[in-house]
């Protein structure tokens, strides 16, 4: 694997795993384990910056482990069966990163099918398992997946991580290391709500930061929102 430089890092959007899971909504053992493995078994995903000594999770891994996220809470498919389903997209589809392009998940039964939208047209790229033809076929609905956009390349480029009325907050790899940005302003969502903190008021941190109210209100609503129940 060759090392990326560092103007590389700095467009694939950089996160701890627990920051990860934070943003995720998932716990972050569980982000780990998804990411990179543990004591307990090999990881879900092979991560983009694999071997990376500082366990690192980057956009592409973080989208993809949303996907992981909605299959093992709504439909309670095993770690293992999602691994199957990566390695095989990987290795006989070339397929890098099945859960982090404009895809489709069906069930069959317990087992994955994906399928994702190449150059030639929507194709299935994995089936699991055995016996698929006497099981009912089952969409998974993926809610994540609106909230994404998508590069030339079919992979996720931008993630729309909240909205309230007409503002939102988006994660793009290519801005502030994919850290949650408020779009109408531009500023990290961390950035405003620790001036609320600081400040002590609405007011007194949009004057700090020349933003409008709104902004200081939508990060506070943000990071509520991520202190809700985890996932997983």
């Amino acid at each position: 694997m060759i090392a990326p430089s560092a103007k590389d890092l700095l467009a694939i959007g950089l996160y701890t795993p627990s920051e990860a899971a934070f943003y995720a909504r998932v716990h972050p053992a569980a982000m780990a384990r998804w990411i990179h493995g543990d004591r307990r078994g090999e990881p879900a995903l092979r991560a983009q910056l694999e071997g990376d000594p500082e366990r690192k999770v980057t956009f592409l891994d973080f989208v993809q482990a949303l996907a992981i996220r909605e299959i093992r809470r709504d439909h309670k498919v095993s770690l293992q069966k999602i691994r199957d389903a990566v390695q095989v997209a990987q290795r006989d589809y070339g397929v890098d990163y099945p859960f982090a392009m404009r895809h489709t998940t069906f069930l069959f039964g317990q087992e994955i099918l994906i399928q994702i939208q190449g150059r030639d047209g929507p194709g299935l790229v994995q089936v699991s398992g055995t016996q698929k033809h006497q099981r009912m076929i089952r969409k998974v609905a993926e809610l994540f997946m609106e909230e994404l956009t998508f590069g030339e390349a079919g992979l996720a480029t931008r993630y729309r991580i909240f909205r309230h009325l007409d503002q939102t907050v988006a994660m793009d790899p290519r801005q502030r290391t994919g850290q949650p940005l408020i779009e109408s302003c531009g500023y990290t969502a961390i950035a405003l709500h620790e001036a609320y903190r600081t400040e002590g008021s609405v007011e007194a941190a949009a004057t700090a930061y020349g933003v409008d109210p709104s902004a200081i209100e939508l990060a506070i609503r943000f990071y509520d929102h991520l202190k809700g129940p985890v996932a997983a």
